[in-house]
């Protein structure tokens, strides 16, 4: 994976159109919104989604068992993936859309928030 921050207007189309088309026969590209254009590059078919995937199977975690926890558009495979998503509160709306619930804001410990309750309902189960 690589990341790429560009001191450019953030919402700029024509910019991240033009990075995308430039490399998009060798990698998937992500904008991440934000003030100034960020963008993830990853190699094809590699994102958090297919990473997650492979370590799920590698502990033998059924998919239905994963939860994940996002708030940007490179958060998005990976949040339809899991069996359970998350967004934080603050995360951008495309990615509050997909997400099964809302937590509070990474400023206000969500994914922690996230964390506790898989604990408790693992504590519950046993």
């Amino acid at each position: 994976k690589i990341a790429a921050f560009i001191d450019a207007d953030g919402q700029d189309d024509e910019l991240f159109s033009a990075i995308k088309e430039l490399t998009s026969d060798l990698a998937t590209v992500v904008r991440i919104h934000s003030e100034k254009t960020f963008v993830d590059f990853s190699m094809r078919g590699i994102s958090k989604a297919s990473g997650v995937a492979e370590f799920a199977e590698l502990f033998g975690v059924d998919q239905a068992h994963v939860f994940a926890v996002g708030d940007l558009h490179n958060d998005v495979e990976m949040l339809g993936w899991a069996g359970f998503s998350f967004a934080v509160a603050n995360a951008h709306p495309e990615v509050q859309e997909i997400a099964d619930l809302i937590v509070p804001s990474n400023d206000e410990g969500g994914v922690a928030h996230v964390i506790n309750a898989a604990l408790e309902l693992l504590a519950r189960e046993s």
